[in-house]
């Protein structure tokens, strides 16, 4: 599988909205005194959200998820003979008025005729799950998967992405907000095999970390198309905190040659529970 997955897998100056929409935190003072940053987090629920199950495109008030932008770019194979990487970034967007918990989102590539361009299991990563999509908001999910190598020189790939399975949640904004991010930068380590780090801060309205279930990076180029993306599945400590340290993660193998950085968006996938077990490895749980 595409070594940005195992690794630690925005528009420039500008903060992106991150898996769920950013919800106003006021914070309480008196006149007489300053601001108190802890007095105006939110406290997050201690357990996973219990909700409605069903498809992702029927809310119980008539909205639901659907794709709006995507993009792929098919990196040439470089020391792994046979298969190329498929680097691939959508955006989601929730049009109901509930959360959209543990969304299921699964991916394919195709050729001009129509036919699949993935290899095997295409890495493990085609199958991801997004934690949080709030009201309105949209989110970034990004992955790369192995492909026949004959994918570079074909005419035309695209990406056919399906919304699986969710989860629908009144939303409490007193309970579920949402993260933003601002891009730093992406420091390219490798060029021939288009392998790179890609830096960011997270600003979360938590008084406590959550749990992390990796973090997807969106690639644009300059003229702001999708052009690929990426799915780090570190679930590493830290990476949901409210701290607002600088993140990295690693993207190898997928960072496509035409992308603008300042175009550049992290998406981390924090969640209020860690990810469901299951009964060993199985290309029918999500990646993360």
């Amino acid at each position: 599988m595409p070594a940005s997955i195992r690794l630690r897998p925005t528009v420039p100056a500008a903060l992106a909205v991150v898996l769920v929409a950013a919800a106003a935190v006021t914070a309480a003072c008196s006149p007489d005194s300053e601001p108190d940053p802890a007095a105006s987090c939110i406290e997050a629920p201690d357990r996973p959200l219990t909700g409605t199950a069903g498809p992702s495109a029927e809310a119980p008030d008539g909205g639901g998820l659907r794709v709006v932008e995507s993009g792929v770019t098919i990196v040439p194979p470089v020391r792994r003979p046979g298969s190329a990487t498929a680097s691939i970034g959508v955006i989601v967007e929730n049009t109901s008025r509930y959360v959209a918990y543990r969304t299921r989102v699964s991916f394919d590539v195709r050729d001009g005729a129509g036919d699949t361009v993935v290899v095997g299991d295409g890495g493990g990563t085609v199958l991801l799950e997004v934690p949080l999509l709030l009201p309105g908001a949209r989110s970034g999910v990004g992955t790369a998967v192995y492909v026949d190598e004959a994918a570079d020189a074909a005419d035309r790939v695209e990406v056919d992405t399906t919304l699986g399975a969710t989860t629908w949640v009144e939303h409490r904004p007193d309970e579920v907000a949402g993260v933003t991010t601002t891009h730093d930068r992406t420091t390219i380590v490798d060029a021939e095999s288009h392998s790179g780090i890609v830096y960011y801060r997270m600003a979360s309205p938590y008084c406590t970390g959550l749990f992390t279930r990796g973090v997807g990076t969106i690639f644009r180029d300059a003229t702001g198309q999708i052009v690929g993306g990426s799915i780090d599945g570190d679930k590493g400590p830290g990476r949901c905190d409210p701290d607002q340290a600088e993140q990295l993660t690693d993207v190898i193998r997928s960072v496509p040659a035409q992308f603008d950085d300042s175009r550049t968006e992290s998406y981390p996938y924090c969640d209020f529970g860690p990810a469901p077990s299951s009964p060993g490895w199985s290309t029918a749980a999500p990646f993360n």
